[in-house]
């Protein structure tokens, strides 16, 4: 026996929800839930969208596994439209400290993108801040697109992903 994964959806008018059960078998062949996402999303009467991932994980950076699932990453997602036309999509990312792993999570990643339409075309900034070790944000790094079709700049922003 493998890997078994439960994906379950409900949405609920502007409201939708994934939770992801993935469960293996231990040493002795019994099944055991070893990681659940739960993804949450919703439109707003402005046309906003709020975008919330949250990874539990038996495996927990820089602790002892007790066999419990465990908060260990919170992605979390804006975008808004001005009435310019102007998208900005702004991800934060939390995760747990793995030299500290008992405090909780904590904010370790900004990622901040902006499309600026224009009649000749577009340009699409985005711009990663990542925690440094005295705990302040830096940018480490920012990317520009320029272009000439209008349609042809658009920006979606997936949970990302940290290999741990």
């Amino acid at each position: 026996m493998g890997e078994i994964r439960r994906t379950t959806t409900r949405q609920e008018g502007d409201h939708r929800g994934t939770e992801e059960q993935v469960s293996l078998p231990d040493s002795e062949g019994k099944l055991g839930e070893v990681s659940r996402t739960v993804s949450n999303e919703v439109a707003t009467a402005s046309g906003e969208k709020h975008n919330t991932v949250e990874t539990y994980s038996i495996s927990v950076p820089g602790s002892i596994g007790d066999g419990s699932l465990h908060l260990v990453k919170r992605a979390t997602t804006a975008q808004r439209s001005g009435s310019t036309g102007q998208q900005t999509t702004e991800q934060q990312v939390e995760q747990a400290d793995p030299g500290d792993p008992g405090s909780g999570l904590r904010v370790t990643i900004l990622t901040t993108d902006t499309v600026r339409p224009a009649p000749s075309g577009g340009q699409a900034t985005r711009t990663v801040q990542v925690r440094d070790a005295n705990g302040s944000f830096g940018v480490v790094s920012v990317d520009t697109t320029k272009s000439d079709n209008i349609h042809a700049i658009q920006v979606q922003i997936a949970p990302s992903r940290v290999i741990q």
